[in-house]
This record gives structure tokens, sequence and C-alpha cells, in this order.
């Protein structure tokens, strides 16, 4: 009886739990690819290669 309460608690955890690791990940790594492209562009401007 009381599992027909948990499981579908449980199987709401698990998918908003995925689903916030997926989120997570994309932002980190769209965070990553935004700090080296300002790093390249940095190096870039340094150089004397970029747009003024």
């Amino acid at each position: 009886m009381a599992i027909d309460i948990v499981l579908p608690i449980v199987l709401v955890l698990m998918i908003l739990l995925i689903g916030t690791m997926i989120v997570v990940r994309a932002v980190r790594s769209r965070n990553v690819q935004q700090a080296s492209g300002e790093a390249s562009n940095a190096r870039r401007e340094a150089r004397g290669d970029g747009k003024p």
C-alpha cells in the first residue's frame, strides 16, 4: 500500500534531479566556452590581430 504513494514521488524526484543535472552541466559548459572565448579575444587584442 505504501509503495503506491512512494513510487510516483521517487520517480518525480529522480526526473527533477536528472533535469537539474543536465541544466547545470549545460550552463557550466556555456560559461567555460564564454571564458575561453574572452581569453582568446584578449590574446588576439594583445597581439594586435583583433578588430579595434
